[in-house]
């Protein structure tokens, strides 16, 4: 006859030993949690329990929510990384913006409040993006500058003069680079003095528009003859506009809503989302009246239009022909 001590002895034994190997078990598992297979799992196994199609043209789909768990799963496990000794375990160094990556393309500086002063800086390289509209942006003091090609890299506008911009370096190395205006030559030949009689037309106006300087264009004789021709509705359809508001609820400007590459309007150097201010002075606060407006101006030589584009305030100059 068995002891009863002797069975009660072999349960313990066995309960400490389960107990032992699921110690074991856990410990290894958080051991090995991020490097190894969490477990064995065998797939086809776990394919042909799904439930077979009563009807040949019901195909695999009723077993999606089966596959589904294996995606959410990850069977495969972690791949193990392999590493190479003789390679360089150094992480490579941040990019980083410096004067070779940046152009000065035209300072807007008054000497009276530094707070107005704003430069339009683009990346080295083109200057005009394929649809004819110029690269880059223009930054005011406390702006900072984040290009393309150096991905994470920024730097911050300083100080702004005349003719020059100070960047300073977000990342604390090398602080500060200086950049300044690029220099044209120019044939004086073709300029006429004041008072000439070819003074004021020596520049004759191109049949498409063109931008001239970054912000500042000469209107093209067949966009000026396209707009006077235009019916109202579809001047409208052209440029949709819609109010812009502040917090108060005050009628800011008309804002851009949408705008067709290679438009008359996109030629003219306006972009969506842009936020029409004023024209020569002429709030912009509602469309009808502004059109009412441009129609009475019959000796228009310029035409200044005030915009604010990503929050920042910008400054278009038309010069019409005559």
């Amino acid at each position: 006859m068995v002891s009863y001590k002797l069975l009660r002895a072999i349960f313990v034994l066995v309960g400490l030993g389960a107990l032992a190997g699921a110690g074991f078990t856990i410990y290894d598992f958080w051991l090995h949690k991020d490097t190894e297979y969490l477990a064995a799992f065998d797939v086809r196994k776990y394919e042909r329990s799904f439930d077979v199609p009563e009807h040949e043209d019901e195909g695999h789909l009723r077993a999606y929510s089966a596959y589904d768990v294996l995606h959410k799963l990850e069977v495969a496990g972690k791949k193990e990384v392999i590493l190479d000794d003789n390679a360089a375990t150094e992480a490579a160094p941040p990019p980083r913006i410096g004067p070779d990556d940046l152009v000065l393309a035209l300072v807007q500086f008054d000497p009276s409040d530094s707070n107005a002063s704003a430069v339009f800086l683009r990346p080295a390289g083109e200057a005009v993006s394929q649809d004819g509209m110029p690269i880059g942006n223009l930054y005011a003091l406390g702006d900072t500058v984040s290009i393309a090609s150096k991905p994470g890299a920024q730097v911050e506008v300083i100080a702004i003069r005349a003719t020059e911009v100070d960047l300073l370096l977000m990342d604390g190395e090398e602080p500060m680079f200086t950049l300044s205006t690029a220099s044209f030559d120019v044939d004086l030949s073709r300029l006429n003095t004041a008072g000439s009689a070819e003074s004021s037309s020596w520049r004759e106006h191109a049949v498409e528009t063109q931008m001239i300087t970054p912000g500042h264009f000469d209107v093209g004789t067949n966009d000026i003859q396209t707009l006077s021709e235009m019916p109202q509705d579809e001047l409208f359809a052209a440029v949709p506009l819609r109010v812009e508001r502040d917090d108060k609820g005050k009628v800011r400007g008309l804002r851009v809503a949408s705008l067709k590459d290679n438009s008359i309007f996109a030629r003219q150097g306006l972009q969506a989302d842009d936020i029409l201010l004023s024209i020569n002075g002429y709030a912009t606060t509602d469309r009808s009246e502004l059109l009412r407006w441009l129609r009475k101006q019959d000796s228009l030589e310029t035409i200044t239009v005030e915009v604010e584009r990503y929050g920042a305030p910008r400054t278009l100059s038309y010069r019409l022909p005559r």
